[in-house]
């Protein structure tokens, strides 16, 4: 069972500034460059949390939608939204199953789609997108970034924003499940504020990325191993940005 104090919640422009050494500008830069190409406009972010990115396209002239299920992160999502002079349409909403209109694209970021270790929810995730989309759409799947050299060794890290400390824990569970135990345990001016702790897949292999979108009417069309366009891909590791065309 997930482990959770509620600091975030009540103080999620804290979550903003501790989690803000993620990379942005380059992910920005690479949607940017793969919608405008196929002249699409109405994108949906899911798993948007306070969608920086969403907000930078947004000024770029596409029409935002996110989904998360935090409420306080849409919540500030909306106030930077307002702040920032763009509009965005925010939904609370669960990714294995929700029903919006159709887009001319999508995209998950972080390995966000590793919170779906079961392979009814990967399916289900992957058939809800693809009802939001219209045909010929794409879904770009962010896997680049695993904070692991192996994942089935232990493994932790940290990160400094401003006054927020970040550690993060990977731990394996389940090798032939390939599940494991993902711990953020935050510290404001050195005073544990909060633990996140949560089951993720270890990863998702590209084949069973192949697997899968051939259940839910897409296709892969690129592969890339960071957001600079990179072509060739670590065999060592799982990591991978994905696009996807509904079929």
């Amino acid at each position: 069972m997930n482990k959770k104090f509620k600091f975030f919640d009540k103080h999620p422009e804290l979550y903003e500034q501790g989690f803000a050494y993620r990379r942005i500008g380059e992910q920005v830069k690479f949607l940017d460059k793969i919608f405008s190409k196929h002249k699409f406009k109405k994108i949906i972010d899911i798993a948007c949390g306070h969608t920086p990115q969403g907000r930078k396209l947004a000024k770029k002239g596409y029409k935002i939608s996110g989904i998360d299920l935090s409420s306080s992160l849409l919540n500030l999502a909306r106030k930077r939204a307002k702040e920032e002079g763009v509009k965005i349409n925010l939904y609370k909403k669960d990714m294995r199953n929700f029903k919006l209109r159709k887009f001319d694209g999508a995209y998950i970021l972080f390995s966000s789609i590793l919170h779906l270790y079961e392979e009814k929810d990967l399916i289900s995730h992957f058939r809800a997108v693809n009802n939001n989309l219209k045909k010929g759409g794409l879904y770009i799947v962010d896997l680049s970034s695993l904070p692991f050299d192996s994942p089935y060794k232990k493994a932790s890290f940290n990160k400094k924003q401003g006054d927020i400390l970040t550690k993060i824990i990977y731990s394996p569970q389940n090798k032939s499940k390939l599940t494991a135990k993902f711990t953020s345990i935050s510290f404001f001016k050195g005073k544990k504020v909060n633990i996140d702790s949560f089951t993720v897949l270890m990863f998702l292999s590209l084949n069973h990325l192949k697997n899968l979108v051939n259940q839910t009417g897409f296709k892969i069309i690129e592969t890339y191993s960071d957001f600079n366009f990179n072509k060739k891909l670590n065999k060592k590791k799982a990591e991978y940005i994905a696009v996807l065309r509904k079929v």
